[in-house]
Formats: structure tokens, sequence, C-alpha cells
């Protein structure tokens, strides 16, 4: 187990910030997994706490947005964190399983969103070919420039 943390640990300091975002959102979806399974389970507080975990992750997300690098991406992204806090912050009051659902979508989707702006950044895809989503959002590496 010390040696997995230990693992965990390197490839956390060690990786390019771009990659930071992509971690913490995944953990933030992990959590939101972890909440829906506490609420199939009727754990109220395993799901309060899983959700505040989630939240922490978009909390400091949206606290490192630099609006002044670019402006509509930043705000966007506000928004979108916004949105997400405010929904995950009503399934925990209410326990509303459907509503979790959806806040866990739309992170599925910022996952995927920045996956693929690293992806793009590090040259793996060139954004010529990228799928719509790919090419639509991450552009010259506006995406990257807003944190």
């Amino acid at each position: 187990m010390r040696a997995i943390k230990s693992y965990q640990r390197t490839n956390i300091e060690s990786a390019p910030n771009e990659e930071l975002i992509v971690m913490l959102v995944e953990a933030a979806l992990r959590r939101e997994v972890a909440a829906d399974a506490a609420m199939a389970r009727g754990d109220r507080t395993g799901w309060l706490t899983e959700i505040h975990g989630a939240r922490s992750v978009f909390v400091e997300l949206l606290v490192a947005l630099d609006p002044t690098a670019q402006p509509e991406i930043a705000k966007a992204l506000s928004d979108t964190y916004r949105w997400i806090l405010h929904h995950l912050t009503e399934a925990g009051r209410t326990g509303d399983r459907v509503r979790l659902d959806e806040v866990r979508a739309v992170t599925d989707t910022v996952r995927t969103m920045w996956t693929n702006a690293v992806r793009i950044h590090r040259g793996d895809v060139d954004p010529l070919d990228a799928t719509p989503l790919e090419a639509d959002a991450f552009e010259d590496d506006e995406l990257l420039e807003a944190v």
C-alpha cells in the first residue's frame, strides 16, 4: 500500500499542469460514482462525503481559471464548473440520484474535453484530424491558456 501511495504521489508531482487537471476531474468523477453508490445504499454520510470531495475539485478548478488569458473560454469553463457545483450541492442535499447522474454526465464530458486538449497540446492528435469535439474546443491550445 505504501508503494502505491508513493507511486501516485510521484505521478502527481511530476505531471504537467494540464495533466493534473485531467487527474482532478477523474478524481471528481470517481467521487460522483461513489456518491451514487452511497445513495443507492441509503448512506447519507457517505454520499455527502463523496459529494464534498467532488465539489472540492471543481472549487479548485474554478479559482485556478485565468479570465484574462482566454476570456470566452474561461467564462464557459466557469459557467460549467458553477453548474456542476450547484447541482452537486442539490443532489447531496436531496439525495437525488437522477440529478447526480446528470452531473456525472457533464463531468465526464469535461474529462473528455480536457483529455483531448492535452492530447492536442502534446501533439498526439493533429487538430485537423481531430473529432468535432476536439477540433471545436481546442484549436490553437486556447483552452490550456485559460488555466
